[in-house]
């Protein structure tokens, strides 16, 4: 029996037993947690992230996304909004970007629904996105999808979040000299740990920043006072999760933010929970 096969096999298995629901935000493996490229971070484990997508153009990765349903992905709305679904293809079950794997699964976008109030009445407002596929996800050990927030008890503030990606590893205005010619991006899958914050401290450091920016009640504020850690260019649309149990739920989108892991300026993320009835909305079509 060929790999492809045996994969069919069990997702009808699961299927029958009525177990896809029961998959949602597990880990192949719980892993004990790590100290901690996105900035700042340390290499996945094969599997230990198996809602992660990467979301290509052309055959390049070009932004995160997140596996919430058989059929759909969530994704930022600024990395989707005005393009042709063709143009995108999603790539589920990678972990090494340099290294081919049997997990590795492509497939087609078939429609995108971006948020009908993306960028107003400012931009990044609203910055989320979902993402049809022209056929269902075959849910393995190593790809299945992360469970939806339940607000507030998941955005809990001072609890430590986890996002992941394939995005910058410096802020590429950081990078001088020889530096310049290095990869800023790396191959394998990066995570890192962000504090939640609550939103008059993120107001307050962005102002001591010297930034106009304000919070509202549709966005999430992770990261430190320092930096040091951060998401980057290229991690934008993936996941921004919470670990609670046993199991991995989606709180945030990464969105936007100013360079990456720069002193008083943490990144800015979609806040899911707020989306919700959007979302369902969507699916149930």
């Amino acid at each position: 029996m060929t790999f492809v096969s045996c994969r069919i096999v069990l997702a009808l298995i699961l299927l029958s037993n009525g177990a896809i629901g029961s998959l949602c935000g597990l880990q192949k493996n719980q892993s004990p947690s790590r100290k901690s490229r996105i900035v700042g971070g340390s290499d996945a484990d094969p599997g230990e992230f198996p809602w992660m997508v990467s979301l290509r153009v052309r055959g390049d990765h070009f932004c995160g996304a997140t596996i919430v349903h058989q059929k759909f992905l969530l994704t930022a709305a600024h990395c989707v909004q005005g393009r042709n679904p063709r143009l995108f293809t999603a790539r589920v079950g990678e972990h090494h970007m340099g290294l081919a794997s049997i997990f590795e699964e492509d497939y087609q976008v078939n429609r995108i629904f971006v948020h009908p109030n993306y960028s107003h009445p400012k931009r990044y407002n609203n910055d989320i996105a979902l993402v049809r596929l022209k056929s269902e996800i075959i849910f393995s050990e190593f790809v299945r999808p992360i469970c939806f927030p339940k607000a507030p008890e998941d955005e809990k503030l001072g609890l430590n979040a986890t996002v992941a990606g394939w995005g910058n590893i410096k802020d590429i205005e950081s990078v001088t000299g020889q530096d310049i010619f290095k990869k800023l991006r790396p191959e394998v899958l990066q995570w890192v740990h962000l504090p939640l914050v609550n939103s008059s401290t993120c107001n307050q450091w962005y102002k001591q920043a010297g930034k106009k920016v304000r919070l509202i009640a549709s966005q999430i504020c992770a990261g430190y006072s320092s930096g040091i850690k951060d998401a980057c260019q290229g991690d934008s649309g993936g996941p921004l999760m919470v670990h609670t149990g046993s199991r991995f739920k989606l709180v945030g989108v990464v969105s936007a933010g100013f360079g990456c892991a720069r002193p008083l300026l943490p990144g800015l993320y979609t806040r899911v929970s707020f989306y919700m009835d959007w979302i369902r909305g969507i699916m149930d079509v």
